[in-house]
């Protein structure tokens, strides 16, 4: 019940159990990649999808619960590999995978509430675990391309944009998103 679900209105997700766990994780890990200097714990894994939409997909796991808390729960995506691609789009667009995390939920509650829609969105339907409309925004962010230049500053400053008490749904301290767990 600590999860961050739905940009923290639900502490656990259906499905959640069933297909975010360690032995779901286990079928992707393919070998150990150390750990950091002077630390005991060995949490950098290599995890390789094989199959499926994100076939062809290697990367760390390290810092593993974090994005799977951020990008699985906020966004209601109980999905592996395409958690571990939100990541990796992170990465390679040069954002942090926490405030762009929360910049969604916020994003994605304010579609469910009505208000904003997709007339806003540029057409994009950003409800609960809709996994394309992600993938697009992420790309719509770290470009500054439509809704997404509102969304790239982060929660705070898009909230004061968009109006409507959209204050109410960013979750941020000091203007920056909130990680990790309720």
């Amino acid at each position: 019940g600590s999860l961050p679900g739905k940009n923290s209105q639900w502490g656990i997700l259906p499905g959640w159990l069933e297909n975010v766990t360690l032995e779901v994780a286990q079928q992707y890990l393919t070998k150990s990649l150390g750990n950091c200097y002077a630390c005991p714990i060995r949490c950098f894994n290599l995890a390789e999808v094989k199959e499926g939409r994100f076939a062809g997909l290697r990367i760390s796991t390290a810092t593993m619960n974090h994005p799977i808390a951020q990008f699985g729960a906020r966004l209601a995506m109980p999905n592996l590999p395409l958690i571990w691609k939100c990541k990796e789009l992170c990465h390679t667009l040069g954002m942090d995978t926490g405030s762009t995390a929360g910049v969604l939920a916020f994003a994605m509650e304010l579609y469910e509430r009505g208000i904003i829609t997709q007339a806003d969105t540029g057409g994009l339907k950003l409800a609960w675990g809709n996994e394309d409309a992600v993938l697009e925004m992420l790309e719509k962010i770290a470009l500054r391309q439509g809704f997404g230049d509102v969304l790239a500053d982060g929660a705070a400053l898009a909230a004061k944009k968009i109006g409507k008490d959209a204050e109410k749904y960013a979750l941020t301290i000091k203007g920056m998103e909130m990680i990790g767990s309720d």
